[in-house]
């Protein structure tokens, strides 16, 4: 290499973890996302990522990276109830070290029956994230007509054979 020839290496970190749902993945660092307060019900568990499931319904997995057979559908509330209205305390934008509120993108756990005849959504307490912090938390609304399981859509129960 000649003296005016500048050699760049750019060394991305990746990530290697197992799950049972996808099998072993590596994904770059940059795409983990740290709760630094645990999700409800999910203690010690602080780091995921978001891997895609049905973009074009706007589904995606919440895969944690600590605990291969946790990952959660969620969805984008919005798509779903334009209505829908959060209240992120100074607090939470604090931590989720947010300039503006376009930093955030909100996210809703979804839940299925067991005969798959009902598809919830937890609007009581919907997650924020930073992608660009890499940041995320639950913000439970506190004092809201909201429930844990809003109905998105009702069908005919699956039969057995």
């Amino acid at each position: 290499m000649s003296p005016t020839e500048v050699s760049v290496k750019t060394e991305v970190s990746v990530k290697e973890f197992d799950t049972t749902r996808f099998g072993r993945l590596s994904l770059p660092e940059e795409a983990v996302i740290h709760f630094p307060v645990a999700l409800l019900g999910l203690d010690n568990r602080h780091d995921y990522c978001l891997l895609e499931h049905d973009n074009m319904a706007g589904f995606y997995w919440l895969q944690s990276l600590q605990d291969p057979a946790v990952a959660l559908i969620v969805t984008d509330p919005f798509r779903h109830i334009p209505e829908y209205e959060v209240e992120i305390p100074d607090s939470q934008v604090e931590l989720l070290r947010a300039k503006d509120p376009s930093d955030l993108t909100l996210y809703t756990t979804i839940s299925m029956a067991a005969d798959h005849s009902q598809v919830c959504t937890n609007l009581l307490g919907p997650l924020a994230i930073n992608h660009e912090e890499r940041v995320g938390t639950q913000i439970v609304q506190h004092g809201s007509n909201y429930t844990c399981r809003h109905t998105l859509a009702m069908r005919q129960p699956v039969e057995k054979v």
